[in-house]
């Protein structure tokens, strides 16, 4: 008999989302997203798209973040 894999917490995916500091550890996040809603939905997971919501506006707030730490810094 095969076991499913367990998916890792939505947590963990913040705290990853929360950690990036660059645009190429956004871009990271982001395949990151995408593939962990994938895996998200091929485990029967309900509510796909309230956890695509939060994790899509967690990752853009982050990218703004850091945007703005970029002006501010050049400023």
């Amino acid at each position: 008999m095969k076991k499913k894999p367990k998916l890792i917490t939505v947590k963990k995916i913040l705290k990853t989302i929360n950690s990036c500091r660059t645009d190429e550890q956004i871009k990271n996040c982001n395949i990151l997203v995408q593939n962990y809603l994938k895996s998200a939905k091929k485990n029967g997971i309900l509510g796909i798209n309230e956890l695509s919501n939060r994790l899509n506006d967690e990752l853009a707030e982050r990218q703004e973040a850091l945007y703005l730490v970029k002006v501010f810094n050049f400023a």
